[in-house]
């Protein structure tokens, strides 16, 4: 403990919680030099029982309970312990310790799993703790074996708080135990303003109706840009009136129900009523009709609430697997909210931090919405002769957008989404395009280019210091995706019809899931068994956009956005020239059409040595080799990321060689024996070097890595166990 103590990581903590410590045989103390900035909390020999201490702390964000635990090997008391501490709820909690438990929750899918640590799984779901430190990560490493013992949990609230939860190597000291270090931003919060917004719910839509009707002029013929941007602030101004004559504000409140109706209401005030009525006069009368009433009350409430709860269960089987896919997601995050806090944010290089709104929108714009490299136009024709090339195209040529169209684009939009940034959401325009509304005929949907991101922090433990922790979600205004939605249904009608995908390219397409991908691919790797060969897949990292269409072009240029930060701090609005809007309905099957040239790039067929074929889910893209040995499927995937890397130069894409992954496919039935070897790591090609174990294998060996040709410096990718595709 002496080394481990005077690390200078260490001595900042302000917390260090020690398990097992070394014990005084002579008094109640242990080994204690840091007497002049901490105070030891150490249990006395009269204390036994389970080795669980409660430390609770005064914060910025009120009382935390802070455990500090160890669980003998072998038992689950302390666990047992544990839970009956936790009965008392606890609105803030941390706990810290060696569990001497393993599970594949914590440990990783390979981690096993012991008989006692079941009841730690459920310890957390009760007490509803999160797993801060990353599941998989070696906290304990003794003589090659290497487990994951120490952990570290805490409540929801407290998860939003969290900076970084990572191991801590330069607080080492001559253990077999790994030391973690926990960064929380417990700090209090200057109180953020609380955006309105309206009670939908109790909109008069009639008064609305009438109002956007009688304010609403005739559509005129529209013919120029300005036209149209003119034509959409009107109708936005108008119907933006006509939702403050007619809509009331929300008033926000944590208990509110979505369940709830008017009748639970009338019922609560009887209530009331009755109870006041009874304080006045105290007789045995008023109190049995106040008795009824509060029973009537609570039956009212249980009706409505099990109703909605019904109807939402319901709604969600409509939906099918997606909706279901929403109700486990609000199963597993209600009850939580967003952080409201973002910690000072590191640059790439590490120089400095970003500390307030202004830098840190700075800096998120860098990695949100970076520069794309210049792509290489050396292949495009001249503008005269790209002219003529398209001249002599076949074109698609579509009737004009129709009423009915319109009608079902906002039908089909979900009427509660969040809004952009004109706060109207889709059921406005549900209201106005129904066939019996008086502003029917003079509701023309019109496209909105300017749209909110707002930052939200990525699941799962991270290091929130880091702007890659963060992904902006783009509001976008609800009118200008009705008409995508429009465009984008014709689109997709036109790739299925014509045939303009790649029959692998599966991702965003009508009644096409991620079972089906999953499913061609193990089809194709076991039909290669089957023909006594062997499949590798290389697994890659695609983004960027380039120029598609005319329209396309003018759908993705001239767009700006403004970054909202989780405390509520908004940006002033600034270009985004790349990319395409988060959250449009068109922006699915744009990006198909704009990175099909790369799976089709990827396929290669007719070599004499095997062949590769590429699979597609949006921008999640593997790369399957086939033929009769390792070696010639690495050559395989080394080939096709030269023609990726060619693709990626034209259309100004980059690769992130980095997040890459390969893996090896063993036949469980051959009866031959593959050959491992482990890899260099040093920048040297390992075909350089003398790394057969058996010279005259022709096959190569299931280690192989794919060298990734870079610039200035080669990538070496080793080859994985296994590997996570489409999050299977």
């Amino acid at each position: 403990m002496a080394d481990f103590l005077a690390k200078p990581g260490v001595v900042q903590a302000d917390i260090i919680a020690v398990q097992e410590p070394w014990e005084n045989p002579y008094n109640d103390t242990t080994y204690h030099p840091l007497k002049q900035t901490h105070e030891l909390l150490f249990p006395s020999s009269a204390e036994t029982g389970s080795r669980a201490r409660e430390v609770r702390l005064q914060t910025g964000v009120g009382e935390v309970s802070f455990f500090n635990i160890y669980n003998e090997c072998g038992t689950t008391g302390t666990v047992e312990h544990l839970n009956r501490l936790l009965d008392s709820r606890r609105k803030h909690t941390m706990i810290a310790g060696d569990f001497n438990l393993h599970h594949p929750a914590w440990g990783g899918i390979e981690a096993s799993q012991d008989p006692g640590s079941d009841k730690l799984v459920e310890l957390c779901d009760e007490a509803d703790l999160d797993l801060w430190l990353e599941p998989g990560t070696v906290t304990r490493d003794q003589n090659g074996e290497q487990t994951t013992i120490d952990l570290f949990f805490g409540t929801p609230d407290l998860t939003e708080r969290l900076v970084v939860c990572e191991l801590a190597p330069d607080c080492h000291a001559d253990s077999d135990h790994l030391p973690i270090r926990v960064l929380l931003d417990v700090d209090p919060q200057p109180p953020t303003e609380t955006q309105k917004r309206r009670l939908w719910k109790a909109m008069d839509t009639e008064k609305f109706d009438v109002f956007v009707a009688d304010n609403l002029p005739k559509p005129p013929q529209l013919t120029t840009p300005r036209q149209i941007d003119d034509a959409v602030d009107h109708l936005i101004d108008i119907v933006q009136r006509g939702v403050h004559e007619s809509t009331p504000w929300a008033k926000p409140s944590p208990q509110a129900n979505p369940s709830w109706t008017k009748e639970c209401g009338e019922a609560v005030k009887h209530s009331r009523r009755m109870f006041r009525r009874y304080i006045a006069t105290h007789s045995e009368e008023d109190w049995q009709t106040y008795k009824l009433a509060r029973n009537q009350k609570g039956r009212v409430i249980k009706a409505a609430l099990r109703r909605g709860f019904r109807s939402f269960i319901e709604d969600a089987v409509d939906q099918g697997p997606q909706g279901l896919w929403r109700v486990a997601k609000w199963a597993r995050s209600r009850g939580q909210q967003q952080g409201s806090t973002m910690p000072a944010l590191k640059t790439a290089d590490g120089s400095a931090d970003a500390d307030t709104d202004t830098e840190k929108v700075k800096l998120l714009r860098k990695v949100f919405f970076p520069q794309p490299p210049e792509a290489d136009l050396s292949d495009v024709h001249t503008s005269q002769e790209r002219q003529g090339h398209a001249n002599r195209r076949q074109q698609l040529r579509l009737p004009p957008v129709n009423v009915t169209e319109v009608r079902a684009a906002i039908k089909k939009a979900p009427p509660n989404k969040a809004p952009g940034y004109d706060a109207l959401p889709n059921q406005v325009w549900r209201i106005l395009a129904e066939p019996d509304s008086r502003s029917e005929k003079r509701f023309v949907p019109l496209l909105a280019a300017i749209f909110d991101a707002l930052t939200l922090r990525k699941a799962g433990p991270r290091d929130y210091r880091v702007p890659k922790s963060y992904r902006p979600v783009a509001l976008l205004n609800t009118l200008g995706k009705v008409l995508e939605a429009v465009v984008a249904t014709r689109i997709a009608w036109c790739v299925e019809e014509y045939k303009l995908l790649p029959r692998t390219h599966l991702g965003g397409r009508k009644g096409v899931s991620v079972d089906h991908a999953i499913q061609l691919i193990l089809g194709r790797v076991h039909q290669a068994w089957g023909e006594g060969k062997i499949a590798s897949m290389l697994l890659l990292d695609v983004a960027g956009l380039g120029a598609l269409t005319p329209w396309a072009q003018s759908f993705l240029t001239g767009r700006s956005t403004r970054i909202k930060l989780p405390n509520g701090h908004l940006s002033d609005p600034f270009p985004t020239p790349t990319g395409i809007p988060q959250g449009s309905p068109i922006s699915p099957i744009l990006f198909l059409l704009f990175n099909a040239p790369l799976i089709r790039a990827c396929t290669l067929r007719g070599l004499h040595h095997g062949e590769s074929e590429a699979y597609g889910w949006v921008d999640d893209v593997c790369i399957l080799a086939i033929s009769n040995s390792y070696e010639e499927n690495v050559q395989l995937l080394e080939k096709a990321l030269q023609k990726a890397a060619s693709w990626a130069s034209k259309h100004a894409a980059k690769f992130a060689p980095d997040k890459f992954e390969l893996i090896h496919f063993t036949n469980p039935k051959s009866t031959t024996t593959a050959t491992t070897t482990t890899t260099t790591t040093d920048g040297v090609s390992p075909r350089s070097v003398d790394i057969w174990e058996v010279p005259d294998d022709p096959s190569g060996y299931n280690g192989m890595p794919v060298i990734i040709l870079g610039d200035p410096i080669l990538t070496i990718l080793a080859p994985s166990d296994i590997a996570k595709y489409l999050g299977v």
